[in-house]
This record gives structure tokens, sequence and C-alpha cells, in this order.
């Protein structure tokens, strides 16, 4: 999920860059569960997941300027 949206940051230190979307969604998720939002806070739960996939792999997609 994540990799169709990271390719334009993934020249900066991408390990980084996934580790504050997670910190980002972590809160999120948190502000939903407060809210009584269940759905809401098990949609983020799994991007939280692929996020996390992301970061332990070594997959690098195709820079912006090979997609054609």
């Amino acid at each position: 999920m994540l990799r169709n949206y990271l390719p334009e940051v993934m020249d900066k230190d991408e390990r980084q860059v996934v580790d504050s979307l997670i910190q980002s969604l972590v809160y999120l998720k948190k502000e939903a569960q407060r809210e009584g939002q269940a759905f809401i806070a098990y949609a983020i739960e799994d991007a939280i997941i692929h996020a996390k996939g992301v970061r332990d792999t070594k997959y690098s997609p195709p820079r912006y300027h090979n997609i054609k």
C-alpha cells in the first residue's frame, strides 16, 4: 500500500521517513480510539502494519523519472 505513495521521498533516509509516518499513524489511532471510532482505528492499525513492513524490507520502488 505505502509503496505506491513513497517514491518521491525514497532518496531520503527511508527509515526516518517511514518512522515519522508510523508515529503519525499511532497518534491518529489513539485519537480514533479515544473518540470511539473503532473501525477507523482498525484501518489505521492496518496501515501501521503495512508501514512497518515497508520499513523493515529492502524494497526500493522505481524512481519517479523511470515510471511511464
